[in-house]
């Protein structure tokens, strides 16, 4: 059971904003996936948990400070409708390397997990007023 008592006994100066990964190349792995709906429109998605395992070659190590690679997790969205399809098939066979041939999603599916690939990862400002915030995102991916 959860402390709450004792994650909220933390002083507020002690919350601090976690700096985002510099942009660039990283090994990732598939950790974990999931199923929802959009808000807005109710489009089925499938979501990814994506962990870091290390930096590519073209990320500087001082871009690194302060960041514990083992505690950033990334986001991968694919949404589930016949125009986007190409793009979940396309992750699973060409990216994480799993043969689709003759077998549904579902069946593959379960192959993703732990499977490690190489993500492009980019740096996007936020969209909200008044926020400074900066985000990452995967904008492309590859085999490892």
């Amino acid at each position: 059971m959860v402390d709450f008592a004792a994650l909220l006994n933390k002083r507020t100066e002690e919350a601090v904003r976690p700096p985002p990964l510099p942009g660039g190349d990283y090994l990732l792995h598939v950790i974990k996936y999931s199923f929802d709906e959009s808000d807005r429109k109710k489009t089925p998605y499938c979501e990814f948990e994506i962990g870091v395992l290390a930096p590519g070659a073209d990320i500087d190590p001082a871009g690194l400070q302060g960041i514990d690679l083992g505690k950033k997790h990334l986001r991968l969205t694919f949404y589930l409708t016949d125009d986007a399809f190409w793009r979940f098939r396309r992750f699973i066979e060409e990216t994480l390397l799993i043969n689709g041939t003759g077998r549904t999603f579902n069946q593959c599916l379960p192959e993703t997990v732990g499977k490690q690939f190489i993500g492009n990862v980019i740096q996007i400002p936020s969209t909200r007023p008044n926020d400074d915030s900066i985000y990452n995102d995967i904008s492309d991916t590859r085999a490892a």
